[in-house]
């Protein structure tokens, strides 16, 4: 009698958990489970079956965890040195923009303004006088040479006639915002007698409070200098 009670110790002893877990689960619908090797927590002793399903939850759950301080300070790091190299060539790229399109309005009224000259044998004193549209309507004028008869201008440019009384006949398109705001000017010369025409743009720069000059004229818009001075600087831009 004891060796049999000793026998079905032993037997008992010797189940799989997975016979345990079989055993003690309440529910028919849980004991299909088991056939999933995914579930690892099926092969340890029965608990609850409470404990169970939460153990379930929490490994069908994903586990997010937050960024640690190191982290956080290196993404902060990038984002600043990608800002500091990005930001002055986005500038830059807007300038050549409004250049650009400065220029482009300059070079049709000079045409239109050389062939009023020879037409007329004067330069023009008015834009009304030019066939060719120019689509500002301001009348900003930075310039105070008592030779501007005229005065066209939008929120960054403001192109001036000079008549050539007491000065070569000219255009004049000079900038009217930001930190190059009348300092920076776009010359195109008629010419007279001491001035042959060559149908250049000339770029001019005065000293600029946040840049060294010639920043404008030579590095923005890549000009080669013309005339080099200690506070001015004419450059041919191409």
């Amino acid at each position: 009698m004891q060796k049999e009670n000793q026998l079905k110790s032993c037997g008992k002893k010797m189940l799989s958990s997975r016979e345990v877990v079989a055993r003690d689960l309440p529910h028919p619908t849980m004991l299909s489970l088991l056939n999933r090797k995914q579930q690892p927590y099926f092969m340890r002793e029965a608990e609850d079956p409470g404990i169970l399903r939460a153990a379930k939850l929490s490994e069908m759950t994903p586990n997010f965890m937050g960024f640690t301080l190191i982290e956080l300070l290196v993404v902060v790091l990038i984002i600043g040195i990608l800002a500091a190299v990005a930001l002055p060539q986005y500038q830059k790229a807007v300038e050549k923009s409004k250049a650009a399109q400065a220029q482009t309005l300059l070079k049709s009224v000079y045409q239109a303004a050389k062939a009023y000259e020879m037409a007329n044998g004067t330069w023009p004193a008015s834009f009304d006088e030019l066939a060719v549209d120019v689509p500002w309507t301001g009348t900003t004028r930075v310039s105070n040479q008592a030779c501007i008869s005229d005065v066209r201008s939008n929120a960054d440019w403001s192109l001036q006639i000079c008549n050539g009384k007491g000065n070569s006949p000219a255009l004049y398109m000079s900038r009217l915002s930001g930190e190059y705001a009348t300092e920076v000017q776009f010359n195109m010369y008629f010419g007279n007698q001491t001035y042959v025409p060559t149908d250049e743009i000339i770029c001019s720069e005065k000293n600029i409070a946040t840049k060294p000059i010639g920043y404008y004229c030579e590095k923005i818009l890549r000009g080669t200098v013309k005339y080099n001075g200690s506070t001015h600087r004419e450059y041919v831009l191409p």
